[in-house]
């Protein structure tokens, strides 16, 4: 007589293999998605800061990057930015990121960042600093007096 399929024993190995495989790679897998939201963010804040920038410099005339709602000075890009003209009309528009928990937080409560026809920054900064904050790590996005974006991880 042959019989087949799982005895008890080895249904419950399986089970207690596949719990700890599951309680290492979830955790792993929860840091890999908010690494991939920080990335992401940061990516799309420098987007906007590219069209400025070159839409500046095409156009002749001054473009800013603005906040949209800059009431928190923790997290005063965290609803969103607008790359608009000088005149306001809105060049593109990017969306809120608190549905993802994540804030963008300038040093010294900056809500606008203004590149001018030759692309270089119009304030009288040496640089501006965007803090990403993450669970784990953070990201730094720094734009130069001359325009130029980096970005850090932190």
């Amino acid at each position: 007589m042959r019989t087949t399929g799982f005895t008890l024993i080895e249904m419950l190995i399986t089970l207690a293999i596949a719990s700890i495989l599951l309680g290492v790679a979830y955790p792993a897998f929860n840091n890999m998605i908010n690494e991939n939201r920080l990335t992401t963010t940061a990516n799309s804040f420098i987007g906007a800061l590219a069209i400025a920038r070159n839409e500046a410099i095409k156009r002749g005339v001054q473009v800013s990057v603005v906040a949209k709602d800059a009431t928190d000075n923790n997290n005063e890009w965290g609803r969103g930015w607008t790359v608009q003209d000088a005149a306001n009309n809105v060049i593109r528009d990017f969306p809120s990121l608190n549905q993802q928990n994540i804030s963008l937080n300038s040093t010294g409560n900056i809500n606008t960042i203004t590149f001018n026809a030759r692309g270089f920054l119009a304030t009288n900064q040496d640089n501006v600093d965007i803090q990403i904050p993450g669970s784990t790590t953070s990201r730094l996005v720094t734009i130069t007096r001359s325009g130029v974006t980096r970005i850090e991880k932190l």
